[in-house]
């Protein structure tokens, strides 16, 4: 029913004649099109499936073929020797906090760039949001998997092509081959809080719902990275409509520990405002998508892995999480 409306709806704004002699479904339409954001969801007939005929712009959500997450198979990585490591410059940098509805968005300030240089990337970037996907429970919650395996939430670190762009919308609207990245970073509950992470932590009281912000005074973004050099890469897409491709993703290696007070902190805020709360926020994740035959490189040389370093990973030159600890990767 709610489709036929909304194809009664596009005929109306095509057809003048229409327009006037329903100006209930004209003003309908109107307050679709003037409100994308709060129709799409992660689940239900607003869900994954359909978001891609929900906005026509968001097409690419249904029919696109280099979409994001996905599941990196250990024994497809392929290693490069050309792949070195990733710079992301250390700064102290101010943010606001939203709960969006969808997920908590940190947007940096813009009066202090965070750069990434070096890796898979051939231009210069500069890191504008992070976005946190968590679950109801530790089985699920990060959108990307490794063998199948899902983390209790992940952190993605968005960015811009600072080289050819001012901002990230321009560059997200020119749809260029490589004019996005993002940076992936599993969390992993352990028995300590994460310092860093408490600085966003600390403050998820203050948006519990949707629209709320709160303040962040100083955060590092690069003390929310493991202590790894080792990374998995590959072209993909936003997790999120409209889907846009040409999105450069860097998954790092290594899970970041942080407590179980600061994980449950994630899964008290939920969808809806304070008076109308709707469902938890938690299980804000796209599903896996195909891979298409794109091909994931990563920099991690098997050959010479050194197995006090890295125990997870196998001579027979492919990785795998823990099977004793699903949730874990080294």
């Amino acid at each position: 029913m709610e489709r036929e409306a909304s194809a009664a709806g596009q005929s109306c704004l095509l057809f003048g004649g229409k327009v006037s002699a329903n100006a209930g479904v004209l003003f309908f339409v109107l307050v679709i099109a003037a409100s994308w954001e709060e129709w799409w969801t992660y689940s239900g007939i607003s869900g994954p499936e359909f978001w891609g005929v929900l906005n026509p712009e968001w097409h690419l959500c249904s029919r696109g073929r280099s979409q994001s997450p996905i599941n990196l198979y250990p024994e497809l990585l392929l290693f490069s020797p050309h792949l070195k490591p990733f710079r992301l410059e250390s700064v102290k940098t101010s943010a606001t906090m939203i709960n969006t509805g969808h997920d908590i968005l940190l947007q940096l300030s813009e009066s202090a760039s965070v750069n990434l240089t070096g890796g898979p990337l051939q231009y210069s970037y500069v890191i504008s949001q992070i976005r946190i996907h968590h679950g109801d429970d530790s089985s699920q919650g990060s959108e990307h998997s490794i063998g199948r395996r899902f983390f209790p939430a992940e952190i993605q670190l968005l960015g811009f092509n600072s080289d050819l762009h001012r901002n990230f919308t321009e560059a997200m609207n020119a749809r260029s081959s490589e004019g996005l990245v993002g940076l992936s970073v599993m969390l992993r509950i352990g028995n300590v809080s994460h310092p860093e992470f408490k600085a966003i932590s600390s403050q998820l009281s203050k948006v519990v719902y949707r629209d709320q912000r709160a303040s962040i005074e100083r955060i590092d973004v690069s003390r929310l990275f493991p202590n790894t050099k080792e990374y998995m890469t590959y072209s993909g897409s936003l997790t999120q409509p409209s889907c846009n491709e040409g999105v450069r993703w860097i998954v790092i290696n290594k899970a970041l520990h942080i407590s179980r007070l600061q994980i449950s902190s994630l899964r008290k805020l939920m969808q809806g405002d304070i008076l109308n709360p709707k469902a938890s926020l938690s299980n804000n994740f796209r599903p896996l998508q195909p891979l298409n035959n794109r091909v994931v490189y990563t920099n991690i040389d098997f050959r010479h892995q050194n197995e006090e370093r890295c125990p997870s990973m196998q001579r027979n030159m492919h990785y795998k999480t823990s099977p004793l600890h699903p949730n874990t990767m080294y």
